[in-house]
């Protein structure tokens, strides 16, 4: 009887994640007690199963980030600043966990993506009311439509005067590929059905609608951040899935042509200035670039001084968040003034490492290499057992990448309130192995 009992608790602990979210999202130190959630959800775990956490290929990276994250907690320099960031990735672990536990069966997969994408659709819908458009530039046509849209959501902790479109941005490319192929993915089975599908029914005509529509308002928004990082990111990552899904024969010729295609626009970069540069990838005007933190030359000031405090706090880190004011002290940027936030290091793994230590840039690496492995064996197993699944892996994959590629040149940083897109998507690769394997 307590056994049972024991074992309902556990299959909805995630309304107890549900509850603990928005103290999590907007801490402060009495909200942060919420935080205890989490031990209680993993003892309830460890009660029902056996174990406190589901087995998943992520695991050994996710302990070590954790682990930093308690480390920086010791280093930062003041508990309010790191606060946020810090309750921000412990949710998204604790999310993944969840994703990775409820999923039994590919019903329940499928449920789990419905959550992402509907969470991305919502990123999208308050990104419209609260984003700091950019005006001006040379694409006169969308400025001219962000112009008329109003910052109707300010004084968010963490984005008092409405979001920045970058991040916006880079927080869309986790769910806009998987959007993308799930719509093809749909349109396919609809319209063009393979004597091995199922019979298509009005649940398969209004998945296709709904997620059509979300798909199309969600890239408007994306288009409308105007930011050219991750344009150009979607636009690789596209290219990387469809060369993926072309034949065998086809491939080689692509491929090569890829790589001529990097190496020309490397060179063509190579013999530009810095102000043709800040004008295509940045869209800063010429004389401002020298204190613009969106120029060639802010972003090498801010990789330098980032490497630098990298070296100072090479196994600690410098505690979550703290890099946007303590750079100004420990190794103060010539191009900036000390009123200008610089937010983050512009670059994800440069900023993991100043977050948690050198030890958390290789948890976070490891994450990586682990998710691109699994997505990479699931890919090899649709193939086989379930083609319908190939969509849906190949949109995982394309979310990794875009944001990945975006990551080189921006962040949204380990802990942001966007950031938990990323731990879903994560929870949902994770959990690929509990339903998709070869048949006995």
């Amino acid at each position: 009887m307590v056994k049972t009992l024991i074992n309902r608790i556990d299959r909805f602990s995630w309304l107890l994640l549900i509850l603990a979210t928005p103290f999590l999202l907007f801490p402060s130190p009495k909200r942060s007690l919420a935080l205890l959630a989490l031990p209680v959800i993993w003892f309830i775990g460890w009660l029902a199963r056996g174990k406190p956490l589901p087995r998943t290929p992520l695991n050994p990276s996710l302990l070590l980030m954790a682990f930093m994250v308690l480390i920086s907690l010791w280093a930062t320099y003041d508990m309010s600043i790191s606060l946020g960031k810090v309750c921000g990735v412990m949710l998204g672990i604790a999310v993944l966990f969840v994703f990775a536990h409820q999923v039994k069966s590919k019903r329940d997969w499928l449920i789990c993506l419905a959550v992402l994408l509907s969470c991305g659709l919502g990123i999208a819908g308050i990104s419209l009311l609260g984003t700091r458009w950019v005006t001006g530039g040379k694409l006169a046509f969308l400025t001219n439509i962000t112009s008329n849209l109003p910052v109707r959501l300010t004084g968010l902790a963490g984005a008092t005067e409405g979001f920045h479109p970058n991040e916006v941005a880079g927080a869309l490319l986790w769910v806009l590929p998987l959007m993308l192929t799930v719509t093809i993915g749909l349109i396919i089975k609809v319209f063009f059905p393979s004597r091995d599908d199922e019979k298509i029914n009005t649940l398969h005509m209004g998945a296709l609608f709904v997620v059509t529509l979300a798909a199309i308002f969600t890239l408007l928004v994306f288009i409308l951040t105007l930011s050219r990082t991750a344009y150009l990111a979607l636009f690789i990552a596209i290219g990387i899935l469809v060369w993926l899904i072309l034949p065998r024969g086809w491939k080689i010729g692509t491929g090569i042509l890829g790589i001529a295609a990097l190496v020309i626009a490397g060179y063509i970069l190579s013999t530009m200035d810095l102000d043709k540069i800040n004008e295509y990838l940045f869209n800063s005007a010429s004389g401002d670039s020298a204190s613009s933190l969106n120029s060639m030359e802010g972003r090498l000031e801010i990789w330098t001084r980032a490497y630098e405090c990298i070296q100072d706090f090479a196994y600690t880190g410098m505690g979550m968040n703290t890099f946007r004011t303590a750079v100004y002290i420990v190794h103060p940027p010539m191009l900036f003034n000390p009123d200008t936030d610089i937010g983050h290091a512009h670059n994800e793994f440069l900023q993991a490492a100043l977050d948690l230590g050198v030890p958390g840039l290789l948890a976070f690496i490891w994450l990586y290499v682990l998710a691109f492995w699994q997505l990479f064996k699931s890919y090899r197993l649709a193939q086989r057992v379930d083609r319908n699944a190939l969509p849906w892996v190949l949109g995982l994959a394309g979310g990794l990448i875009a944001h990945l590629l975006f990551g080189m040149n921006d962040a949204v940083a380990l802990g942001a309130k966007p950031g938990l897109l990323f731990w879903m998507l994560c929870g949902l690769i994770a959990s690929l192995p509990n339903w998709m394997h070869e048949p006995a």
